[in-house]
């Protein structure tokens, strides 16, 4: 295994350092370098790109029936690649689902169930999602934010190699409320800056294959906070608190433009697959929407934690097309590790999906999705059940409206069995100290 060594990389002037993004690195991958026609002539595993984007409801971006939303590049990857009607994440909250997503497991297998646990250590002997991709003969990045593992556990001890996350000296608050700021201390905004980070990551590692995670602070508040240039291109039909919410995801669509455009220049699209979807439902205070879902960021209710969610890999998926099965972003690990030469972890929760996206496999690629922290709730099938909280046809009735549960007692009673079957596996939730921890981790 090699060893890493990580160091800061200096900047070329001090004007530029307020501005900049606070970069490290570890050494150089030490892959085979090959041209990428070569790499896919040989039948080498992809690219992987996984962008997870903050708060982010179903309701919120043009692909999902966002109405006026202006978010072309993201539309684009569900244009050319598959769109998840029902694609979950694993906590209506972001610590919990960013745990989920880069062990592969529920996060509550680590004793993380709410951000109230926030500095729940990562398991001993369970490789991260980086990890598992570095150690497969990956080049690893990080751009964005962290928000999981313990004091020792941040991106560079988690199995990155380079890391893009906060502009030096930029504070955590939140309108002098303690929360996550965009802007730096020199008035700069760090939305603007992922962009070339991302495409000049995949400059660097061109020829060998690469894992870049993209998990901005957008679209988490203070979404006010959205320059001039950005709400200027809001349509006239997004009013409101949405009207900045807008303006941060168009800045966060952006730079996910400037990404693709840089996997074109370089001819890798047909060599990188990217994994789409947001860390939990969307929050009320921005005005943001979980349509046709009810509730949304920190809620018991489904729109919580249905995400948008895309998977695209030029070529090798069909292009345009809707998968209706019981997804969750613990599957983003699982999928693509299955696509590199090392065996993966076998104690993973999510499932590879590319046969059931391809045609070798059939049905769902869970029979059951299970949710423990601002709710304890299972899905299965068309059937979303609240413990203690009733049972809802979620195709029938999206919003929840009508509980079933007088009606489906042997639905009830199945469910819950399983439930509890699955609970009996969990970890208790860690004493946690009451102080805040840094957002940003």
């Amino acid at each position: 295994m090699t060893t890493h060594r990580k160091v800061a990389v200096g900047f070329p002037a001090a004007a530029a350092l307020a501005s900049a993004l606070l970069l490290h690195c570890g050494n150089e991958f030490p892959g085979n370098h090959r041209s990428a026609s070569e790499a896919r002539r040989l039948g080498a595993p992809p690219n992987v790109v996984v962008v997870l984007i903050d708060d982010l409801g179903y309701g919120d971006v043009g692909a999902f029936g966002a109405p006026h939303m202006p978010t072309p590049h993201i539309d684009s990857l569900a244009r050319d690649g598959v769109r998840f009607t029902q694609g979950y994440a694993t906590a209506s909250v972001c610590s919990p689902s960013r745990t989920s997503l880069m062990l592969g497991i529920y996060a509550q297998r680590t004793g993380m169930y709410t951000n109230a646990q926030v500095g729940t250590p990562f398991p001993d002997g369970h490789p991260t999602f980086a990890q598992f991709m570095r150690d497969a003969g990956y080049a690893t990045g990080m751009v964005g934010r962290w928000h999981m593992g313990s004091k020792g556990q941040r991106p560079l001890e988690s199995g990155f190699m380079y890391l893009a996350e906060r502009p030096p000296g930029t504070k955590e608050r939140d309108r002098g409320r303690g929360g996550p700021s965009y802007i730096a201390d020199d008035g700069s905004y760090w939305t603007d800056q992922h962009g070339a980070e991302l495409a000049g990551f995949v400059a660097r590692h061109r020829a060998e294959p690469f894992f870049l995670y993209f998990a901005p602070l957008a679209v988490h508040s203070p979404v006010q906070e959205a320059p001039a240039k950005y709400l200027r291109r809001v349509p006239p039909e997004i009013t409101g608190k949405r009207r900045y919410l807008a303006a941060t995801l168009i800045a966060v669509d952006d730079a996910l433009g400037t990404l693709l455009a840089e996997l074109r220049k370089h001819r890798l699209d047909e060599h990188t697959i990217i994994f789409f979807a947001g860390d939990n439902g969307g929050a009320a205070k921005s005005e943001s929407r979980n349509a046709p879902y009810r509730g949304g960021k920190a809620s018991e209710w489904d729109g919580g934690v249905h995400e948008p969610y895309i998977i695209r890999w030029t070529g090798r998926l069909p292009a345009g097309i809707t998968f209706d099965g019981l997804s969750s972003t613990m599957d983003f690990y699982a999928t693509a590790a299955a696509l590199t030469n090392n065996e993966p972890p076998a104690n993973l929760d999510g499932t590879n999906l590319i046969p059931y996206l391809t045609g070798p496999k059939e049905g769902e690629p869970h029979r059951d999705l299970y949710f423990h922290g601002h709710a304890r709730a299972v899905r299965s099938g068309k059937w979303r059940m609240v413990l203690d909280g009733g049972l809802f046809d979620i195709h029938a009735d999206p919003f929840e409206t009508t509980d079933l549960s007088d009606e489906y007692p042997d639905v009830v009673a199945r469910l819950a069995e399983r439930f509890a079957s699955w609970e009996a596996t969990l970890k208790k939730p860690e004493k946690r100290p009451t102080k805040r921890r840094r957002t940003s981790n």
